[in-house]
């Protein structure tokens, strides 16, 4: 989904749900959009683990069809994305850390 920002309006906050949908293209265009970053999301949740195992405290772009590329930071994260034209909701990036922190809800 490409969003042409040219036509968002300046103050959106009193925008109402239908007219972000139409900025957006559109009711299809937000579904499939969806749909694409949960396959990203699904393919993320699948490799994890071995990610993990593989690249310890990197970063990781991960498309749909797999493992696009592994980064130190994420300056490089952003360089890399830019450099390659890579657009939401075609990737996920992630920070693989070997032991995250707790977090109690």
């Amino acid at each position: 989904m490409e969003i042409d920002w040219s036509r968002w309006p300046e103050n959106t906050d009193n925008l109402r749900k239908e007219e972000v949908i139409e900025l957006m293209g559109g009711l299809d265009a937000v579904n499939r959009a969806f749909d694409d970053f949960h396959e990203v999301t699904a393919r993320l949740d699948k490799d994890r683990k071995a990610l993990l195992r593989k690249y310890p405290h990197k970063w990781v772009i991960v498309g749909k069809d797999g493992l696009l590329s592994v980064e130190d930071s994420l300056e490089e994260v952003s360089k890399f994305t830019e450099s390659n034209k890579l657009k939401h909701p075609h990737f996920a990036i992630e920070y693989l850390d070997p032991d995250p922190p707790v977090m109690i809800l």
